[in-house]
This record gives structure tokens, sequence and C-alpha cells, in this order.
């Protein structure tokens, strides 16, 4: 298999040996030998064998894509009071239209759905953000990769202070993302905080 990459570099090269060829490799019958041909082109530097990338490697390469991702959304919104935020950084790692779901409970302790849309995600935390110091970070990835979409589990922490030994919550985040041909963007996000006195 001929290395394409390597081409453009070695292609004086191999016109010329065509033309050699052509002058002085013919059978019997005075017709070209093709077979010593493609033996002749295949010795050429460019003609290198390229490596097969397996599924297992393009599934690895996925999962540590999604996971750089995934940490870029907590590292983003983590800081000191009023410090400012890459809102547009932020706003890249979404497709189009992402949703952002939070779970909460209301007064009759009934679990509600909140969703809103990356703009109004950016709205309400920047707002929290200007008089709150906040860090969160998330761990304990599971991802699983099929085809051009995958799915995310991410457990997180938030804290007033990086140094704080105890978090003021934690919770679980799930997260479904796609691959747009060129990279992997978050679809969707689900979000439950922990509750501390869960009810019997």
């Amino acid at each position: 298999m001929v290395d394409a990459h390597r081409v453009h570099h070695h292609l004086p090269k191999y016109l010329d040996e065509v033309k050699k060829f052509s002058r002085s490799r013919k059978d019997r019958n005075g017709s070209i030998d093709f077979n010593y041909f493609r033996r002749h082109i295949a010795e050429l530097p460019f003609a290198t064998p390229a490596r097969s990338v397996t599924l297992n490697e393009i599934t690895m390469n996925g999962n540590k894509e999604i996971e750089e991702l995934v940490d870029r959304f907590y590292k983003i919104i983590s800081g000191k009071a009023e410090e400012e935020r890459n809102w547009e950084t932020f706003r890249t790692l979404f497709f189009t239209n992402a949703q952002l779901t939070s779970m909460r409970f209301d007064s009759s302790n009934r679990c509600v759905a909140l969703p809103v849309t990356v703009e109004s995600y950016i709205a309400g935390l920047a707002k929290f953000l200007k008089t709150t110091d906040f860090y969160e970070h998330g761990f304990g990835y599971q991802i699983v990769v099929e085809g051009d979409i995958a799915h995310a589990y991410s457990r997180y922490e938030a804290r007033y202070s990086p140094a704080a030994i105890e978090p003021v919550k934690k919770g679980t985040c799930l997260i479904q993302l796609a691959n747009n041909g060129s990279q992997w963007l978050i679809v969707s996000m689900l979000w439950q905080d922990k509750r501390a006195n869960p009810p019997l």
C-alpha cells in the first residue's frame, strides 16, 4: 500500500523510474512487463506498507478525547469569584441545540427535570460565580463508544476551595456525545446532586 503522505516528496524519483522502466523493461513479445514494474515500484521509499488501526485503538482514542472534553467542562466552570471564565471555549464543547438538564426535588419531594440551553446555563452559572468561589471536578468516568455516538458516566464533587477536604456537593452526571467527523461534542447532559438525607 502506498503511503500518500510520502508521495509528494518522492514523486520526481517515481516519475524518473517510470521513464526508465518504459524504455528498458519489456517481455519477449515487446510488451511492458508489469510484474517487474509492481515489484520495482514497491521498493521505492514511499511505498511503505501503512499500519492498520485496530478497532480497540479507535475506541481507546475516542475514550481519551471524551475524557479530556469532560475535564474541560469542569475546568472552565471552576475558579475564584469574579474570575473570568472562557465561555467561548465552553460553547465549543457542545453541539448546536444541546441540552443540559438538572434533576431537582420540589416542595412536595417529587423529582423534576429542569432542562436549559447552553446559553441559559452560562447566564445562570455566571451570575452565581460573580459572588462565589467554586471548584468542581469529575472522576470515576465510564465511557462507552459505539460508532459516532458515545455515553459517558461521571461522578463529580464541588468545593468552595480546591484545598477543602469535604465537598459542598457531590453527584452523578450522564453525558451523551456524538462525533461530527472531526471531534466529539456534547449532545446532552443530565445530572443530579446526591441528597444529604434521602427520604425513607
